[in-house]
């Protein structure tokens, strides 16, 4: 096991789908600026302005509340959950996800993306906060649903698989885990512009093995030259995403007795940043 292995809530959150244009599903005319709120609420996150944030959440959902807007106050608990959840707040965390998951059956949206796309927010939160075996009924709730939906994104079943995953490790499961990363690894090589996030898979198979000890040393670092072999390839961007991927890959190459390389890496990570 890489000595900082990759956690779900490294990912990038998942937004309400009531408000996704892949989906169709938007708030009515007349609820909460659901998108207004989102770009506000990642300006002040940006700055750092957390407490600023937290009064931007509770500002509007207190508005839905006030309007009746329940579809906007769905939106809005799935951002609060996203939110608190990375800053260690857990009994917020915890309340926005019974009120969101309340709303899937007020709404009447048991078996939508938009209830999908709650269930994998509610089982980040859980894992989060090393509830492992709390989230994996959620996941399995999420997998449910996607896997019945037409045109869902391959990053969207990627992402999901992928932490779906990592909660299997924790857990112990690491030959189920392990199946779940080649689900991911399905999706993600279906997406053009994807290596980042193939690298990462690469990695997260090869500590699953690792974790299970019963594949050979071989078996395991091919799992790990891939990884490097997507992180070089010419067809990927170097961007910020592109840096982010690298800083946190680095740990697992040392891990795996590629010190120079992980050092290369962290390099590349700078050298964007300094471009900026």
């Amino acid at each position: 096991m890489t000595s900082d292995r990759l956690s779900p809530e490294d990912y990038q959150d998942d937004r309400c789908v009531l408000i996704d244009q892949n989906t169709g599903e938007k708030c009515s005319p007349s609820g909460i600026p659901i998108m207004r709120i989102v770009e506000k609420l990642d300006a002040y996150c940006a700055e750092g302005n957390f407490a600023a944030a937290s009064r931007h959440l509770d500002y509007w959902i207190a508005e839905a509340d006030m309007t009746g807007d329940r579809r906007g106050a769905f939106s809005v608990y799935n951002e609060m959950m996203g939110f608190y959840r990375k800053q260690g707040d857990r009994k917020r965390a915890m309340d926005a996800l019974q009120k969101a998951e309340e709303l899937i059956g007020e709404l009447g949206i048991e078996g939508s993306a938009s209830a999908a796309t709650c269930y994998v927010n509610c089982a980040t939160v859980h894992l989060n906060f090393g509830e492992a075996e709390e989230a994996m009924p959620y996941f399995e709730k999420a997998c449910g649903i996607m896997e019945s939906l037409k045109n869902v994104p391959p990053e969207k079943m990627g992402g999901l698989y992928n932490n779906m995953g990592l909660a299997l490790s924790d857990l112990g499961r690491y030959a189920e885990a392990f199946s779940s990363f080649e689900k991911a690894l399905a999706f993600m090589e279906k997406k053009e512009g994807s290596e980042g996030d193939l690298a990462i898979t690469y990695l997260n198979m090869a500590d699953a093995l690792t974790m299970e000890g019963e594949a050979e040393d071989d078996i395991i670092l091919a799992y790990v030259e891939k990884a490097r072999q997507m992180l070089d390839s010419p067809s990927a961007v170097r961007d910020a995403y592109y840096a982010y991927i690298c800083r946190r890959c680095a740990p697992g190459f040392s891990y795996y007795d590629m010190p120079e390389y992980a050092e290369e890496l962290k390099a590349r990570a700078d050298g964007i940043g300094e471009d900026k």
